[in-house]
């Protein structure tokens, strides 16, 4: 129940992913390894730019320390999350496992 897919019966393993598709499998991951819950919702500048159904996952891996916005406080929702956002955003994680 981590990973959705597309929508329409499309998986499509080898697309670039949003950075509100990232904080949705970060959120959802979280929740599986049983990290803690802030329920907080954080608003960005950007947030009216990014699905309804993604606000509340945006908030969570905010609110986690997982991932972060891309400065003046935009979190650029329907960017790309890039390689190195990625790796950065996986580190976060592990380092929450370990607190």
């Amino acid at each position: 129940g981590i990973i959705d897919g597309r929508g329409g019966g499309i998986f499509d393993p080898d697309a670039s992913i949003t950075r509100q598709e990232a904080a949705k499998i970060l959120s959802k991951t979280a929740d599986v390894l049983g990290l803690a819950r802030i329920e907080i919702y954080y608003d960005y500048a950007d947030s009216s730019a990014a699905g309804t159904w993604a606000l509340p996952f945006i908030s969570d891996v905010y609110c986690l320390g997982v991932m972060q916005g891309v400065g003046d406080n935009k979190f650029d929702p329907r960017g790309t999350y890039t390689t190195e956002q990625s790796i950065i955003t996986m580190l976060r994680l592990h380092r929450q496992m370990t607190v």
